[in-house]
């Protein structure tokens, strides 16, 4: 069997405070569960490793959350021992860290960067104070710029920045504002999304109650459009729906994701991925510690992944990155030609709607404009698989 490197993905639940925008898993005020929360992390990974005899290195780690940098350095350090004696580490891994701005030291930066976190990423989401406070975050704009700072006195050279946009009653204005700041502070890697209001938050209730007013899909699109104008011009890369890096900058991991590597990932409500499987960890910290403490297995359920999804992840995911479907890897992944429908597909959505779509003989890709409408135009595609 061939060996392959593979993704380590490792969910941290603890928060200070619950964002009313997030859907990710996070508990509040339960950081004395840290260690034993440690701990039991360590158990799973050792209880269920990735098999050896299917890969022979790891390249690239994720510490999400939750707020991952809620581990003091020591914590961390143990992890990390725990999984390089698991499996070995790439030389050139790509070691990230979330955090928030305002809720890290430069002195924990620094044991971050000791223990061999090479990329972090701050989750900065506005310059705008109002903006802050109504969606719960805790730090204040005056903290975004010292953050980067720190972390580049720490040693940090790969530092990415989280912005949100579409935000309740904000102006085109305030997000030019927003995305100027947010280039000034010369972060390798930017993450721009659009706020989504998920069904399970404090948001999707407040706007359901009329208490909070979103902006019209009209200007988020104006915003999207800015957005890819001035990143451009700032020199970087567009090179998924929602990422932005310099060149030599683009989150290997995430795009792990993309490009359809496999990844396992540890802590309650990480999926994990193996070509032929996903499986899911229990959404609750209290019940994964007792499956860890009875059966050393925190995994609540799994999926067959048939063909018929496999190709529809395919395409979710390809089209979502400036390298769009390769004509040669469908082949090679599926044993068969890209469907002759498929394709007629695309070459009706390039004739109807000119500037959405690139098409050559060795790929297909959505262009900038193209990912608009990225949703629309990746359901119709599965629904030609369908009828195929």
């Amino acid at each position: 069997m061939s060996m392959n490197s593979l993704s380590l993905y490792f969910h941290i639940p603890f928060c200070k405070v619950k964002c009313i925008y997030c859907d990710f898993y996070s508990v509040v005020n339960r950081d004395q569960q840290i260690p034993v929360f440690v701990d039991t992390l360590i158990n799973e990974l050792q209880t269920n490793p990735p098999p050896a005899d299917q890969y022979d290195r790891v390249s690239t780690i994720y510490f999400g959350g939750g707020t991952p940098s809620m581990l003091s350095g020591h914590h961390l350090e143990t992890i990390l021992t725990s999984i390089e004696n698991t499996i070995p580490f790439s030389e050139d891994i790509e070691l990230t860290l979330e955090a928030n701005p305002g809720e890290v030291d430069e002195e924990r930066l620094t044991d971050y960067k000791s223990l061999g976190v090479n990329r972090v990423s701050f989750g900065i989401q506005s310059f705008q104070d109002a903006q802050l406070e109504r969606l719960g975050r805790l730090h204040r704009s005056e903290h975004n710029v010292p953050s980067v700072q720190m972390a580049r006195k720490a040693g940090f050279d790969n530092i990415s920045v989280d912005l949100i946009y579409h935000l309740p009653e904000q102006s085109l204005g305030d997000f030019n504002s927003d995305l100027q700041q947010m280039i000034a502070l010369d972060a390798e890697h930017i993450s721009i999304y659009s706020l989504t209001v998920e069904q399970n938050t404090p948001l999707f209730q407040f706007v359901e109650d009329g208490r909070i007013s979103m902006t019209p899909d009209e200007l988020d699109a104006e915003m999207y459009r800015n957005l890819c104008e001035q990143m451009d011009d700032a020199g970087f890369r567009h090179y998924e729906v929602s990422n932005f890096g310099l060149p030599g900058f683009e989150s290997r991991h995430n795009s792990n994701y993309w490009n359809g590597t496999h990844y396992y990932s540890y802590g309650p409500s990480a999926h994990s991925y193996n070509g032929d499987f996903r499986w899911w960890n229990v959404r609750d910290l209290s019940e994964y510690f007792i499956r860890m403490r009875k059966t050393g297995n925190p995994v609540q359920d799994r999926e067959y992944l048939d063909t018929s999804i496999l190709k529809d992840e395919f395409l979710l995911t390809r089209l979502r990155t400036d390298r769009g479907i390769n004509v040669q890897e469908w082949k090679t992944k599926f044993k068969e030609p890209l469907p002759a429908e498929l394709r007629q597909y695309f070459e009706f959505v390039k004739s109807s709607h000119p500037g959405w779509i690139q098409i050559t003989d060795a790929s297909i890709r959505l262009t900038e404009e193209g990912w608009l409408f990225t949703d629309t135009i990746i359901g119709e595609a599965v629904e030609c698989l369908i009828s195929n």
